[in-house]
Parts: C-alpha cells; structure tokens; sequence
C-alpha cells in the first residue's frame, strides 16, 4: 500500500493529530531558512509525540557529526539528505548510523542528478521538484513524465513536489509510489498543519492504496 509522509512540523499538536489520522512517516526540517526549521531542543518534544510514526529528520548540506548529533540527541528513526551528498557521505553515515532509515532526495528535473542514482545504497529515494536556485519544498509538481521514468529507475521511493487533495488519488493510480510526501498540501501556513486537509488526505490515500 502507499505510504505518507507529512514534513515540516513545527507543533506538538500538529504531531499528534498526524499521528492520532494515521499518517505513516513525519519529517522535520533543519535546514537554515526553511520557515519550517525547528531547533534541536524543540525536535525532542516533537518526536516524543510521534507515536506510531516514523520521525525523520531533513538536512542539507549539512555534515555527518551534525546529522548524527541530532539523530542521537532527538530520537529520530530516518534521516532525509536533501542537498548535494554524494555517494560516499551516505555510506559514511550508514556505517555511524547503522540502524538508521536514510532517504536519498533527487530532482527528475535535474538529469545530471538522475544518471548518479545508481551509486546510491540508500534505504529509499525521494523525487521532488526543483525550482531555479531551490533543493525543492517548491510546491511545483513533477513533469508526469519525467516523475513515471524515475520510478521505472527506482519504484520504491516516496514521491514529492506538489502533493495535495487535488492529485494524490491520480498520483498513486498513474504511478504507484511507495510513499507520497507533502508540507504545503496541508497547511494554514509554513509549519503550521490543517487538522481538516491532513484528515483528507490520510482518507485519500487509505482510499486509493496501491500494492
């Protein structure tokens, strides 16, 4: 069945209605900028009210002592590589975080990012859409066409870029994806989650699961 995973909290409350609707994975961004960071201390209380999720923490460009300080300090399950790391950051990381989910981001948009994904030993991808200048978190869908050649290249990764109400039905019936991944398609605000849309969206998914 397909997956979802909600980024960017920023709120208790916000954990604990994803976690209380069924969402599968929550991601929390540490990225210098993002309206959507959170510190190390405030993670640890996120985490905490994960429940049944998986938490997964967002970095990019960040180093390996920074990744695993917080992974260890936080309690996080995943760690999410969003920026430019090459092969080899990933299996320095695996070797000192040995128990870890790692998720590998690229761009289908970025063909010169799309010929290295053989060289990756990650856990999953995730494909998301990049704007000029941007690692992604652009709101921007994939081109179908490109999003359906990365997932002949690597079915079983999580989707991103513009995932709402509005496409997650299609999304998952056109293309099967292990997981979706949205921030935005369910906010009142950068950070700040929407109960209703998130119940929405857990009910799109459950109701159109693929296999």
């Amino acid at each position: 069945m397909t997956r979802l995973k909600i980024c960017g909290f920023t709120g208790i409350s916000d954990v604990e209605t994803a976690a209380d609707l069924g969402v599968d994975y929550a991601g929390f961004i540490f990225v210098p900028g993002s309206p959507r960071m959170v510190s190390r201390s405030a993670a640890i209380s996120l985490v905490a009210a994960c429940g049944p999720m998986i938490p997964i923490a967002l970095f990019a460009g960040a180093e390996t002592g920074e990744i695993v300080e917080t992974v260890k300090a936080c309690g996080f399950l995943g760690v999410q590589l969003h920026g430019e790391e090459p092969p080899d950051f990933c299996v320095r990381l695996r070797r000192m975080l040995a128990d870890i989910i790692i998720i590998k981001t690229f761009r289908p948009e970025r063909p010169e990012e799309m010929e290295r994904l053989a060289e990756y030993s990650v856990d999953f991808f995730l494909f998301d859409s990049a704007g000029p200048g941007s690692q992604g978190g652009t709101g921007r869908t994939i081109a179908p066409d490109l999003l359906g050649k990365a997932l002949d290249a690597a079915p079983r990764s999580f989707v991103a870029g513009g995932i709402t109400i509005a496409n997650a039905a299609e999304t998952i019936k056109r293309f099967h994806p292990f997981a979706l991944d949205t921030a935005s398609g369910v906010e009142s605000a950068p950070g700040r989650k929407d109960r209703a849309l998130m119940r929405r969206l857990v009910a799109t998914v459950k109701n159109n699961e693929s296999s």
